[in-house]
């Protein structure tokens, strides 16, 4: 991690109240070296959440750290893909509510207009 806003020590300072996280920067965390996949970066996760703490421990350090950051980033992805679903899922509840409620005041007003 190149820059961050506490300075380069990984520790991000929170942000005004209201503020999105993250939101209108770039994200150094999210880079991967030239060359990784994201299939690479999948199978890797993969064969860390397949793999139990022994397996871990005979797996060198440079890998292990490999296949835990693979798997932390797919459970980011995975994470974020599914508060967007809910949050699509929320808002569209909401719209048919609204919907809902202007059908009940046309049809309450339309007597009233045509009569």
């Amino acid at each position: 991690m190149s820059s961050s806003p506490a300075g380069g020590d990984g520790v991000e300072v929170p942000g005004p109240a209201g503020a999105v996280a993250g939101a209108g920067r770039d994200r150094p965390d999210e880079q991967w070296p030239a060359g990784v996949t994201a299939a690479k970066i999948a199978h890797f996760a993969g064969e860390a959440r397949v793999a139990d703490a022994d397996d871990m421990r005979k797996t060198s350090e440079a890998k292990r750290f490999t296949l835990l950051a693979c798997l932390v980033h797919q459970a980011r992805i995975e994470t974020r893909d599914d508060v967007v679903t809910m949050f699509c899922k929320r808002i569209a509840a909401v719209h048919k509510r609204g919907k809902d409620k202007l059908d009940e005041l046309r049809e309450a007003h339309r007597g009233e207009t045509e009569g």
